[in-house]
Formats: structure tokens, C-alpha cells, sequence
């Protein structure tokens, strides 16, 4: 075990070393208490802290629940609602579901940035992880059908070749051998270890989050749709897992659909659903039109029912909650 005072920097966590750890057992380094729960520093995690767009791990402590997990300077400060007693021996165990989604998510945005680039010239801006769906941002007011058709066959080629990914770790990366396109975005103050993600023949980019280790490991990649966003392009994707889910819940409401429509096939779902929108709206257009007429009937015969004698002048109102007008 590690010391009661040394930490694993973040950068060289036992997760960023071996994203595919599902259990871990190191010390409890310090346990702080504040006003939402406690603030638990171990030897070494693989629960990963948020950053590099990638959504923080949740998992165990013993039996104790992670719910969050966030870098503070160069430690992972671990939320929990107990406390630990520092210098304990425990397990950390990673919600694997969620740290695997994560993966296939983070990589295949690393996947779709190299190949818009090289092959559609399209630059990242920025991405987002979100909870079912994903999209990058590009610097470009504009991208076509077949820019998306041409970035989705070649991202599915290379994960069809299961290029491998791997991860570099240096302390000298400007003059690393190992690393050449990285070097460029370097800060310049910038000093310390620096960890590049490698994928075969393709990019090599720096990055703190955690990647398969296989392209293949993706299982493939769909590219959903796009939205301008102040004169960039959101282009939203599913990968591995979350394209199953996706697929087969549309799939399921395809189905559904169907049985709802007499069984039409899917193929004429749009075409009868315009069809019966028109339907409606024609619906809606006569039945304010006899509503209007039934209006009128129903004032004569209200006005035939009044008193004149008995009359002061006041307005009388007659509704019915179901006709509109």
C-alpha cells in the first residue's frame, strides 16, 4: 500500500493507467467533513474526476456510495455521505455500466473529430456528453449529408480494422519521439507529465479521460443529426452500447406504430401521419365554422327567451368547454 501521505497525481491514476480496472484496493489519505457530506482523498482511484468533457465515475468505497468524484489541483476528491478513517485499508469498486458508456462515448468523439478533420476539413470546437446522446461542436455554419454520410463510413471502417488505442505518458513532451502531433498543443508553461491518447495511424491528441483500448471495442457509431449554434454545427452521435439501446427503442415505437396504423409498414408511417395531420386540421377548420353557426342560433334563442320589461342592458354570456371558435 501507499504511505499515508503519498498520492497518485491525477494524470497517472490507476483508472487513466488501466481504464478497463474494476477494482481497486488502496488507503485512505485524509477525510474532510463539510456541510453536504464528506470529502475522501485516497492513495490512488479508479474513479475517474471529471474533465476533458467527460463526466465524473460513481461507484463504492467499501460499501460506502462514491456520488461524485471532482480533481482538485492534481488530487480526486472522492463525496461521500460517511466518513473514513484515514489511513484505512479499502476497495473501490467503479460502476462499470456507466464508466464503459463513458469510454465508448469519449473515444468515438475522438474517433469523429480526427476523421471530420481529415477527411471533411471540419474542426472541433468542443463536445458534450450528455446522458443519452452526445454531440461535437464544429467550427463550420454548415455540414451536408454527405459530409456525415463520408465521416460515418470511415469512422466505422477503422472500428471494423479494431485499430488499437493506446495512451502515452511523458515527461518531456516536446522532445518525445513517441509524441509528434500533441506537441502542438502544448501550452507553454506547461512543465509537468502530460498524457496523450493514441489512436493507430489516425490522431494523437491530449487528453485526461478513459478510452478503449480497441477501436473495435466501439461496436459502432451513428451520426444522428445536426443544429447550427451561432454559425458553428452541432453534429449529435451515439456509440457502442447507447446505438443498441438507441436502435432498438426505435425499433420497439416502429412496432408500436405500426399496430396503431393497421399495420402499415413503417416505410408509409410519415406519409399516413401527413396524411391525418391534414385530416385534422380540415376537421378543426368545419368544426369552427359550425360552431360559429350553432353560436348564432343559440344567441337568437337565448334573446327570445329574455323579458324586454325585465331587460337592464347587461351582457349575457352563454359557454360549452367543447366547442372552440
Amino acid at each position: 500500500f501507499f504511505s499515508m501521505v503519498d498520492t497518485v497525481p491525477v494524470g497517472a491514476l490507476a483508472c487513466q493507467q488501466n481504464a478497463f480496472l474494476k477494482e481497486l484496493s488502496t488507503v485512505v489519505v485524509s477525510c474532510t467533513a463539510q456541510d453536504t457530506g464528506y470529502e475522501v482523498v485516497l492513495a490512488d482511484t479508479i474513479l475517474f474526476p471529471e474533465g476533458g468533457g467527460q463526466p465524473f465515475d460513481v461507484g463504492y468505497i467499501d460499501d460506502i456510495e462514491v456520488t461524485n468524484v471532482q480533481r482538485r489541483g492534481t488530487e480526486a476528491i472522492h463525496f461521500l455521505s460517511v466518513p473514513l478513517d484515514k489511513g484505512k485499508e479499502v476497495v473501490v469498486k467503479v460502476n462499470w455500466e456507466r464508466r464503459f458508456d463513458h469510454m465508448q462515448q469519449h473515444s468515438g468523439q475522438h474517433l469523429i473529430t480526427a476523421i471530420a478533420q481529415a477527411e471533411c476539413d471540419l474542426i472541433t470546437e468542443c463536445w458534450h456528453l450528455g446522458e443519452k446522446v452526445s454531440y461535437i461542436q464544429m467550427a463550420s455554419a454548415k455540414i451536408t449529408e454527405d459530409q456525415v454520410a463520408c465521416i460515418e463510413a470511415r469512422v466505422n471502417a477503422c472500428i471494423l480494422d479494431q485499430l488499437a488505442v493506446t495512451v502515452i505518458v511523458s515527461d518531456d513532451a516536446r522532445h518525445d519521439p513517441r509524441i509528434r502531433k500533441a506537441q502542438k498543443g502544448l501550452p507553454e508553461d506547461m512543465t509537468g507529465p502530460v498524457r496523450v491518447v493514441e489512436m493507430q495511424g489516425i490522431e494523437q491528441n491530449l487528453c485526461c479521460g478513459t478510452h478503449v483500448s480497441n477501436l473495435g471495442q466501439l461496436q459502432g457509431i451513428k451520426l444522428l443529426h445536426t443544429e447550427t449554434k451561432k454559425g458553428s454545427t452541432l453534429l449529435y452521435f451515439v456509440a457502442g452500447n447507447r446505438m443498441l439501446d438507441t436502435y432498438g427503442g426505435l425499433y420497439k415505437r416502429e412496432r408500436t406504430m405500426s399496430k396503431l396504423l393497421s399495420g402499415l409498414h413503417p416505410e408509409q408511417h410519415a406519409e399516413m401521419v401527413e396524411s391525418m395531420r391534414k385530416d385534422v386540421t380540415k376537421m378543426m377548420k368545419v368544426n369552427k365554422t359550425v360552431s360559429l353557426e350553432l353560436a348564432e342560433y343559440f344567441a337568437k334563442d337565448l334573446a327570445a327567451t329574455l323579458d324586454p320589461a325585465q331587460y337592464d342592458g347587461s351582457a349575457y354570456f352563454y359557454h360549452r368547454d367543447e366547442v372552440t371558435s
